[in-house]
């Protein structure tokens, strides 16, 4: 996946399913940079601030 972002460093949906895939390995802090950086891309996405708060919740938790 990283590889893929280095090539298309522009596009909002690879860092979204980069965001997602550290939310399995239970990485909320990553989760958390990967989401916002698909924000910045993309900041008409709604989904992506409910990802992201979810992410901030769980590092609030630990």
């Amino acid at each position: 996946m990283i590889i893929e972002i280095a090539k298309n460093p522009k596009d909002a949906h690879l860092y979204e399913v980069l965001g997602d895939l550290y939310i399995e390995m239970e990485n909320f802090v990553d989760a958390k940079e990967s989401y916002e950086a698909s924000i910045e891309l993309s900041p008409q996405n709604g989904s992506l601030k409910i990802k992201l708060s979810e992410a901030l919740e769980k590092l609030a938790q630990k």
